[in-house]
């Protein structure tokens, strides 16, 4: 009894032994013929023979073929498309020069013709655009998608199966995607707008946009500049012209000779006289259909003091239409400030551009939590600067906008009009208020003026008339200035006074101060002749840390390229 019993035990022991000691499954095979009859529910080996039949990328599937195509056709077809239009079929007649002034023969500018997004030219222009925006922002999306499989295949994310063979491979793809992405943005950074690089040339009686084309100030190094750094920044300078002189070729928007001149595309409008014109820099061209050219919106309503005293009858009724088809409403023309606008616009710096990408570089290998935190720092500064950026725009956008009426002679009789009605050669009655126009006194001498809003003098002013002893004497701001009002002055007292308008809108002392203020270059200074060379100098240390990363590291590219990066 007690074998029997010690034996049977000995067997219940060893069959519970085998049956819990682990297994190694290979297959789905042998798995099936060694337990088949033991189990009847074969799911977790099903689930083993799917998990063995995931189909791995390649990168030489249809969908990659595709996008290779892509990353190339889209900047072959850009290029082609400047060269035809700047270089095959260029529209004779469409580049003119363009003078600063109407009194002026300064031929350093030039006005180019273009025909926006509409005939049947531009609408293969417009199709090329929107190609290349997708593009643009399809290479941010490739570099998030990449990012994941990252993660994915780390086991980090199970949502989701590998679809890369390892970890190499979808660090070669990010890689790779952000390379060819980064030159592309790069690419796309070189002209003045990108919606600029398709518009079609036309001429300019037919354009929808006028690109002037004016000289960039000059850089003068500095004098205290060692003689060492004058070298290394003459060698920058090489660079930097070598770049220039490829992407001018590229686009085949500029000669070799123009390098140092700034683009600006202005959209032509048409007022209620049916005139052609656009405005840059706040001064506004009309387009003249003798010359078939753009010319200065300016009259000169004279030059000594007699020619002012003429005007004492006022205009007539009849030429005011004429001589507002000519310089325009007298108002500023300025765009309403737009947050998003400002932030878009600060965002789509080279600065920006350049910490996106380095962003990206930080996602992959776990230091992702570096990603975020200089996401986070850019962010911050980049709107700071918008703000500020904002700010700026609408303090200068509400100086530009005024209401108010003023007392006209017309016809021999005074009437009250808004004061967007003057033009140059009117008289109006100088009453107590806002100075909307710049206008010379022809009669009175009870006049005080606040001056500070231009000059900053805090004290009034008295004004005097005209002296028709003087009346010869060619007539200059800064030589009777006691006889002149300037728009945006305060007229603090005035009784009985007449007064001609000189000039309306960005013409007046006010519209020169606000155009002063928009194109500002400024003054260069040692730090400015130094900081590319420091530049240079960190681009070249960046450049040799990179190289000595991969020689150093021993392993695979694809974790080189990250490290050095």
């Amino acid at each position: 009894m007690n074998v029997t019993h010690h034996l049977t035990t000995f067997c219940f022991v060893a069959l519970r032994a085998y049956i819990l000691s682990p297994r190694v499954v290979l297959d789905f095979d042998s798995c099936n013929a060694a337990f088949g009859t033991i189990y009847k529910n074969t799911t977790d080996c099903a689930a083993l023979e799917e998990e063995e039949s995931v189909t791995l990328y390649t990168l030489r599937e249809g969908g990659f073929v595709a996008i290779y195509f892509w990353a190339c056709f889209i900047p072959f077809s850009m290029i082609l498309w400047c060269y035809f239009n700047q270089r095959i079929a260029p529209v004779s007649g469409s580049t003119m020069p363009l003078m600063m002034q109407s009194d002026s023969s300064q031929t350093s500018w030039t006005q180019t013709g273009y025909k926006g997004f509409g005939s049947m030219s531009s609408s293969i222009g417009l199709f090329l655009y929107l190609l290349t925006m997708i593009t643009l922002f399809g290479y941010q999306i490739l570099l998030g998608l990449t990012t994941i499989f990252y993660y994915i295949q780390q086991d980090a994310i199970t949502w989701f199966r590998p679809v890369f063979e390892d970890e190499i491979q979808v660090l070669k793809v990010h890689a790779i995607t952000w390379g060819v992405g980064f030159f592309y943005t790069i690419l796309l950074k070189w002209p003045t707008s990108i919606r600029s690089v398709f518009y079609r040339r036309s001429t300019l009686a037919d354009a929808t946009h006028v690109a002037v084309m004016t000289p960039r100030a000059q850089e003068k190094m500095a004098e205290e500049t060692s003689s060492r750094l004058k070298a290394i920044k003459s060698v920058i300078t090489v660079i930097k012209n070598a770049v220039t002189r490829v992407m001018s070729f590229i686009y085949c928007d500029r000669r070799a000779t123009d390098l140092d001149f700034d683009v600006a595309y202005c959209p032509v409008e048409i007022d209620g006289n049916g005139i052609r014109h656009f405005f840059f820099r706040l001064r506004r061209y009309n387009f003249d259909d003798k010359s078939q050219l753009y010319i200065p919106g300016s009259i000169v309503v004279g030059e000594t003091l007699n020619d002012y005293l003429r005007l004492r009858s006022g205009l007539d009724s009849m030429e005011v239409p004429k001589r507002r088809s000519v310089v325009g409403a007298n108002t500023i023309k300025m765009t309403r400030p737009i947050f998003i606008v400002t932030m878009i616009s600060e965002f789509s710096k080279f600065f920006y551009t350049y910490q996106v990408f380095m962003i990206w570089t930080w996602f992959p290998l776990w230091y992702y939590y570096m990603a975020c935190v200089q996401s986070v720092i850019v962010f911050t500064g980049g709107l700071v600067v918008s703000i500020f950026r904002y700010r700026n725009e609408r303090n200068l956008y509400r100086i530009t906008r005024v209401t108010g009426n003023v007392s006209v002679l017309r016809d021999g009789v005074v009437n009250t009009v808004s004061h967007t009605e003057l033009v140059p050669g009117d008289v109006v009655v100088v009453e107590p208020g806002m100075a909307y126009a710049d206008m010379i006194v022809l009669s009175g001498n009870d006049i005080i003026v606040d001056e500070a809003a231009l000059t900053g003098e805090s004290t009034p002013i008295a004004k005097v008339a005209v002296d028709a002893a003087e009346g010869n004497a060619v007539y200059t701001y800064m030589s009777h200035k006691r006889h002149s009002i300037s728009a945006g002055t305060r007229i603090v007292e005035a009784q009985g006074i007449m007064a001609v308008v000189l000039s309306t809108g960005s013409h007046t002392s006010k519209g020169e101060m606000l155009r002063d203020i928009l194109t500002y270059q400024r003054h260069q200074f040692k730090f400015d002749a130094e900081v590319k060379v420091v530049v240079g100098i960190l681009a070249l240390y960046a450049i040799f840390g990179f190289t000595l990363t991969v020689l150093l590291y021993k392993d695979d590219f694809a974790f080189e390229w990250y490290y050095g990066m």
